[in-house]
């Protein structure tokens, strides 16, 4: 490569927009959960209130930086940025921290694995997001 960006094909727009468009559907649940009031958790099942009452900070932050980083990561994608590497990666860091959360693992131990199932695909899609991003910078698509 001459310094110069190489053309990537034109299915990665198509690819990065629904990389963005989950990410922003993240955006919007993290806010809906944020908002929640005591009357809203109480209308919730009581695991969910569970893991409501036992989210830490620790979780609430990996959970901000979780969607923020993978939005940014995913519009970097779009916009063929090299910066979309390092965002993608910190938002599957911050994706994992999220959910090795010790009162999830505790639901799942006493209720079943398969309340991990949505988690798990969270997590596959931040991999995916941070995998496409090295194999495209690694290309040349990304400046």
């Amino acid at each position: 490569m001459t310094g110069k960006q190489m053309t990537a094909p034109r299915w990665i727009m198509g690819v990065s927009i629904l990389l963005l468009l989950w990410n922003l559907i993240g955006v919007g649940f993290f806010f809906s959960q944020y908002a929640m009031t005591p009357d809203d958790i109480a209308k919730l099942p009581s695991t969910q209130q569970f893991l409501w009452t036992h989210m830490t900070t620790r979780v609430w932050i990996a959970y901000a930086v979780a969607v923020a980083a993978g939005t940014l990561g995913a519009l970097s994608l779009m916009l063929r940025k090299g910066l979309a590497l390092a965002l993608s990666g910190l938002s599957l860091v911050a994706v994992i921290i999220q959910f090795t959360n010790p009162a999830l693992l505790q639901v799942a131990k006493t209720e079943g694995f398969g309340i991990m199932g949505f988690p798990l695909c969270i997590i596959a899609i931040a991999a995916v997001q941070t995998a496409l991003a090295w194999r495209w910078r690694a290309a040349g698509w990304l400046a």
